[in-house]
């Protein structure tokens, strides 16, 4: 059986080969969660399991405060998670309420941060524009990760196929990948 630790204790090596791969995997996990309507409420580096194979699988863990809401815009009141780890709207007042799976989003941008600065440092780029979204002070004006495109999927983009035109005697397939292009259909021009 493979080896699994938790995040801190996983070789620099990991992240130099892997880093993206790991921060990707968690931004999908926690997307997951909160389409899920459960905010975790303590993540953290510690809450993290990697299993290392040949390519690294990440697991979060540790749900014991997490609560189920209605939806993102859901509030409750009370001190939940690990100082630096919370958001700020947690620490500063647990008496205040506050929305569950915005300060979810925080420590999301907290552990993604984390990731990155194990990794060398052009690793990281991928990350730095939603982690200074994730972590604005303005809970409001952090992005839902089910409202965005990630990274990773805006670095390999699906293609989807669509049905095949007649343009100019070639048999053509329209493939788009954000913006549209018509491409040749190769079996439609051996044919010729």
């Amino acid at each position: 059986m493979p080896d699994e630790l938790v995040l801190p204790y996983v070789a620099n090596s990991v992240f130099e080969t892997s880093g993206d791969d790991l921060a990707s995997q968690f931004l999908a996990g926690v997307r997951f969660m909160h389409q899920q309507n459960v905010a975790h409420l303590d993540l953290k580096p510690d809450n993290i399991l990697v299993t290392l194979t040949t390519s690294p699988r990440l697991r979060i863990c540790d749900y014991d405060v997490s609560v189920r809401v209605v939806g993102p815009e859901s509030w409750i009141t009370g001190y939940r998670g690990t100082r630096g780890w919370a958001a700020p709207e947690i620490t500063e007042d647990p008496s205040n309420p506050y929305q569950p799976i915005r300060a979810d989003l925080w420590s999301t941008g907290r552990v993604t941060e984390y990731i990155a600065h194990r990794q060398p440092a052009h690793a990281s780029c991928l990350f730095k524009a939603l982690l200074k979204r994730l972590l604005n002070h303005d809970p409001t004006k952090r992005p839902l990760l089910s409202e965005i495109c990630l990274p990773h999927e805006e670095e390999q983009p699906q293609l989807k196929r669509k049905p095949s035109v007649e343009k100019g005697g070639v048999k053509r397939r329209r493939i788009h990948a954000g913006s549209q292009r018509v491409v040749p259909d190769r079996d439609a021009a051996d044919s010729n």
